[in-house]
Order: C-alpha cells, then structure tokens, then sequence
C-alpha cells in the first residue's frame, strides 16, 4: 500500500505557531526594510472581472485577515449602521472577506454575532487528510452554501470585491464576480490549514498571504474615503524578530524537503502549498507591508492582546471591542 505522504510533524507546529500568535499592530511597529527581495514579475493586482471603469465608490470599507480576530468586524460594521454611515463596496480578505460576505449577502451585525457564537472550529477538523490541511475546507464550504446559498457576488446588496492569493501566477487574484461561497473559501485557504481552491485554472490561497489590508486595491478602485478596519494577523509578521525567525526556520525546513517550488495543480502536497506560500510572502512582503495601512483616510484597530488567532470563542468579547473602537 503507499504510504500518504504527510507534512512533517515540525513544519505542522510551525504553522500553527504561526497563526496561532497575535499579530496584532503594534503601536511604534518596524517598517520592511527595502532589502527584502521582490519576487520578480510581481503585481500587486491580479483582476477578475474588475471593472474600474465604472462609478466610482465614495466610501469603502477594507475589511482584513485575522482569523477569528476578525470577529470584531461585526462590531465595526454594527456602529458603522447605527450612524448610517454608507458603504459603496467593501474589500475583504481572509476572514474579512467571511464578515464582508456575509453582511453585503444581507446578515446584520447582529445576525453575524449570533452565526459567530455558534461557530465552533471542531466542526471543520481534517480527521481524514491532514496532509492536505488541518482544517476541512469542504465542511467550511458547507457552511457558506447553507447561509448565502448560490448568491454570486455581482448580485448582493452592497458591492463588493474578495481577495485571494493565487500561487499558480504568484499575485493577488480578486473576485468581483462569481460564487460567494467559493470566493470566501478561497480568500480564507491559510496555507497548511485549508487545502487550496482551485479556480479556472489557478490554485488560490488565503489573500492575506500577499496583501492583508487592500488598501492600494480601494485606490486604484477609485476610492474617495477609505475606511479600515485592521485585525490583521499577518501584517507584522517582518515586524518582530522572533517571529520573522520562525518564518525564516520554516522556509528553510521547506528548503531542505524540496528545492522546487513549482506548484502540480492536479495534485499538491501539503508541503509543497506551505513552502510555496511561505517563499511568496517572503517575497512579497516589500510591496504589501503595514505602512501601506496609514495612507487610508480612517483606521480602525479594534483588538488588543486579550484575543488571538484561534480564539474562536471569544466572538462576543471581539464584537463588542469593534464597536467600542469605532
């Protein structure tokens, strides 16, 4: 019988050392520095079905990765509705792209806090393939089927834009248009965690990978006023020395498995996703970085360290920290 090849039980722990951490801003956080490499041919903008010829949006909401810290976007987006705030499109990545999904479908904040409370991440647990992610993807896909159904983003009530990372072509891949349901999938796909989406032809990952907080998407959008709300878990990572080593130490045990990072759409391995993944956004860092965050016009950063990645059961206690800073 052959054997199934699995990620190596030391690169399973860095993952979810990775994603486990707070990555949350901090106040006086370092800048990138410009010696980190840029993955040649790079493009911060990998369009599908982007029209941005058309009206431009006054007001738009950016809405980052964070996990479960983005559970604090429900506040966010319930003061934002007390005080009648409009909203022209929102932009979400990640688990922003979940919150985002899910309130220009039709939920209300309230309606998110009361799926958010219900959640409970040991009903999406890998039992049957944990070389292909820890999580199961197909039961995540199960839920978004049964709350927005077969909705296509071009239909719901407020605009709005998700973006991914697509490993085939090594750039932002955003969704305009199409399913929703897949759209928040892919855009949520932490490489390691959830197995990739495939997609006409393309292998997409979590959009946090290469750009957490779109703020340069909004602006080439046409933004006037950019709002942000900033959870993000990512966007520090080159921030912190002890956590750069640990990507830096998993790139390189990557490394060491397989010198190619060529990715067989058919059939990936677990390694070859997180190693991919892990080169790109190393790669890819210097053009997405936190600065980029300060050019929008208001931002938000509803957390402090009392919550973390996974800490799914603190919905209630994020909810309220959205709404207190806003």
């Amino acid at each position: 019988m052959k054997q199934r090849k699995n990620i190596p039980v030391i690169l399973l722990i860095l993952i979810i050392l990775l994603y486990s951490m707070n990555f949350a801003y901090a106040e006086n956080s370092v800048s990138i520095p410009d010696s980190i490499p840029v993955l040649k041919g790079y493009s911060p903008i990998r369009v599908v079905g982007l029209d941005t010829a058309s009206k431009k949006p006054s007001v738009v909401l950016v809405l980052s990765g964070g996990s479960a810290r983005g559970f604090a976007h429900a506040g966010v987006l319930s003061v934002l509705r007390d005080y009648h705030i409009p909203i022209d499109l929102i932009i979400g990545v990640s688990m922003g792209s979940i919150m985002g999904g899910y309130y220009a479908y039709g939920y209300t904040p309230k309606q998110l806090l009361v799926k958010m409370k219900a959640f409970k991440l040991s009903s999406i647990i890998n039992i049957t393939s944990m070389g292909r992610g820890i999580l199961d993807g197909d039961k995540e896909f199960a839920i978004f089927k049964r709350d927005v159904g077969n909705a296509k983003i071009e239909d719901l009530k407020i605009p709005l834009v998700i973006v991914a990372t697509d490993l085939t072509e090594k750039k932002v891949f955003i969704f305009s248009k199409g399913p929703l349901a897949l759209a928040m999938r892919a855009s949520s796909a932490i490489p390691g965690i959830f197995e990739p989406v495939k997609y006409r032809g393309h292998l997409l990952v979590d959009g946090g990978v290469l750009d957490d907080i779109p703020v340069d998407i909004a602006r080439k959008m046409g933004a006037r006023t950019i709002i942000v709300s900033d959870v993000a878990a990512l966007s520090t990572l080159y921030s912190h020395g002890f956590r750069r080593s640990i990507l830096e130490l998993a790139i390189d045990l990557a490394n060491r498995k397989r010198t190619a990072f060529n990715i067989d759409n058919n059939k990936p391995s677990g390694l070859e996703i997180f190693a991919a993944s892990l080169r790109l956004l190393e790669k890819g860092y210097s053009r997405v970085t936190s600065p980029k965050i300060y050019t929008a016009d208001i931002v938000i950063k509803p957390l402090n360290n009392d919550i973390h990645t996974f800490d799914f059961g603190k919905a209630e206690e994020a909810y309220i920290m959205g709404r207190e800073a806003t």
